[in-house]
């Protein structure tokens, strides 16, 4: 189970920074030769629009992540008393997934148009297969409510609690950072 919410959440950090790392490589191309034609120019204002999106997207990720381990972790200690300081609200979740999802689309130009800058055969064969290869990927990968449901039926079919399970997880690692702490006393 734990290894699901990692992938979970490990997923779209990896689509951010390899979209940012390929941007990178492109970009340095851009500003030391110059802008030649049109495509060089989109790919570099598709670039210039998409790299403070993904990284912001990374950002937000990463604090959610660490927010989601504090949260895990103060959860048991005081629940009447403690409030998240990461509570996302529906406005600000769609907020954020417009802004990863511009931000990737964006990329996606600025790349296609950085590969037709230098054929516009290979530009129009990457558009091509790269829409082949997102309607797969969509077609393919379950989406996370099934996949909850089926950790939850083999959690049921070998007689245990995933709730439990992770609330035992919890308090395990509430009593090791519990133990750390007084031993530094």
């Amino acid at each position: 189970m734990e290894e699901l919410m990692l992938f979970d959440k490990n997923e779209g950090r990896i689509m951010d920074a390899g979209l940012i790392a390929i941007i990178l490589v492109i970009l340095q191309v851009w500003i030391s030769s110059g802008v030649h034609d049109i495509s060089s120019l989109v790919s570099l204002i598709a670039f210039s629009v998409s790299l403070p999106m993904l990284a912001f997207d990374l950002l937000i990720m990463h604090n959610s992540i660490l927010f989601t381990k504090i949260d895990n972790y103060l959860d048991d200690l005081s629940s009447s008393t403690y409030v998240s300081p990461y509570n996302k609200s529906q406005k600000v979740n769609v907020v954020l997934n417009v802004n990863k999802t511009t931000g990737m689309i964006i990329a996606a130009v600025g790349i296609i148009s950085a590969i037709w800058h230098a054929s516009w055969v290979a530009g129009l064969i990457f558009l091509i297969i790269g829409i082949i290869s997102l309607i797969i990927y969509t077609e393919v990968s379950p989406n996370k409510e099934d996949l909850l449901k089926v950790a939850y039926a083999l959690g049921e079919k070998k007689g245990y609690d995933l709730q439990k399970e992770i609330n035992d997880m919890n308090k395990k690692k509430e009593e090791e950072y519990l133990k750390d702490f007084y031993y530094f006393d």
